[in-house]
């Protein structure tokens, strides 16, 4: 197992999570 190849894809699943939060709290105040 390449440690670095998970870390890379760690780091995309939060920064995806993180947007994703970012999105829901922009339609929550929306509405």
């Amino acid at each position: 197992m390449n440690m670095d190849k998970i870390i890379e894809k760690y780091e995309v699943i939060t920064l995806l999570c993180a947007l994703n939060a970012k999105e829901a709290e922009v339609f929550g105040n929306e509405r």
